[in-house]
Protein backbone atom coordinates (compact mmCIF):
# COMPACT_ATOMS: atom_id res chain seq x y z
CA UNK A 1 0.00 0.00 0.00
CA UNK A 2 1.73 3.10 -1.36
CA UNK A 3 1.93 6.02 1.73
CA UNK A 4 0.09 9.37 1.25
CA UNK A 5 2.53 12.48 0.68
CA UNK A 6 1.86 13.81 4.32
CA UNK A 7 3.04 10.34 5.50
CA UNK A 8 5.90 10.60 2.83
CA UNK A 9 7.08 14.32 4.45
CA UNK A 10 7.42 12.45 7.93
CA UNK A 11 10.20 10.41 7.30
CA UNK A 12 14.01 10.89 7.38
CA UNK A 13 16.07 11.68 4.48
CA UNK A 14 19.38 12.16 6.11
CA UNK A 15 20.35 8.29 5.85
CA UNK A 16 18.46 6.31 3.59
CA UNK A 17 18.26 7.32 -0.21
CA UNK A 18 16.51 5.05 -2.08
CA UNK A 19 13.13 6.25 -1.77
CA UNK A 20 13.72 9.58 -1.35
CA UNK A 21 10.53 10.83 -3.00
CA UNK A 22 11.83 14.21 -4.32
CA UNK A 23 12.29 17.91 -2.34
CA UNK A 24 9.79 19.28 -4.53
CA UNK A 25 6.96 16.04 -3.54
CA UNK A 26 8.55 17.24 0.24
CA UNK A 27 7.86 20.29 0.21
CA UNK A 28 4.40 19.91 -0.84
CA UNK A 29 3.26 17.28 1.30
CA UNK A 30 4.54 19.34 4.31
CA UNK A 31 2.76 22.78 3.34
CA UNK A 32 -0.34 20.11 3.67
CA UNK A 33 0.35 19.04 6.75
CA UNK A 34 1.09 22.60 8.10
CA UNK A 35 -2.65 24.19 6.00
CA UNK A 36 -4.03 20.64 8.25
CA UNK A 37 -2.89 22.38 11.36
CA UNK A 38 -4.20 25.75 10.41
CA UNK A 39 -7.49 24.50 9.57
CA UNK A 40 -7.37 22.68 12.87
CA UNK A 41 -6.63 25.85 15.08
CA UNK A 42 -9.04 28.14 13.08
CA UNK A 43 -11.81 25.69 14.20
CA UNK A 44 -10.98 26.19 17.69
CA UNK A 45 -10.40 30.23 16.96
CA UNK A 46 -14.29 30.31 15.36
CA UNK A 47 -15.67 28.52 18.74
CA UNK A 48 -13.46 30.82 20.85
CA UNK A 49 -14.93 33.44 18.75
CA UNK A 50 -18.50 31.94 19.14
CA UNK A 51 -17.94 31.48 22.77
CA UNK A 52 -16.54 35.66 23.29
CA UNK A 53 -19.73 36.98 22.09
CA UNK A 54 -22.18 34.79 23.87
CA UNK A 55 -20.44 35.53 27.01
CA UNK A 56 -20.63 39.39 25.98
CA UNK A 57 -24.53 38.83 25.34
CA UNK A 58 -25.16 37.41 28.36
CA UNK A 59 -22.96 40.35 30.44
CA UNK A 60 -25.20 42.75 28.85
CA UNK A 61 -28.45 41.01 29.33
CA UNK A 62 -27.03 40.52 33.06
CA UNK A 63 -26.14 44.04 33.43
CA UNK A 64 -29.75 44.88 32.11
CA UNK A 65 -31.51 43.19 34.46
CA UNK A 66 -29.00 44.25 37.64
CA UNK A 67 -30.04 47.82 36.41
CA UNK A 68 -33.90 46.98 36.27
CA UNK A 69 -33.38 45.37 39.83
CA UNK A 70 -31.68 48.50 41.33
CA UNK A 71 -34.49 50.47 39.62
CA UNK A 72 -37.14 48.55 41.29
CA UNK A 73 -35.55 48.60 44.78
CA UNK A 74 -35.18 51.80 44.63
CA UNK A 75 -39.17 52.39 44.14
CA UNK A 76 -39.84 49.69 46.81
CA UNK A 77 -37.75 51.81 49.53
CA UNK A 78 -39.07 54.90 48.79
CA UNK A 79 -42.27 53.40 48.60
CA UNK A 80 -41.66 51.93 52.20
CA UNK A 81 -40.30 55.44 53.34
CA UNK A 82 -43.61 57.02 52.37
CA UNK A 83 -45.53 54.25 54.62
CA UNK A 84 -43.06 55.06 57.85
CA UNK A 85 -43.77 58.93 57.11
CA UNK A 86 -47.41 58.08 56.55
CA UNK A 87 -48.02 56.01 59.65
CA UNK A 88 -45.49 58.33 62.11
Amino acid sequence: MARNLKQESRGDFTTNKDGFPGVDLINMASLQRIADATEAMAKYHVQILKDLEWYRDRCRDLQAEVETLKNSRAGYKAALAKLRKKHA
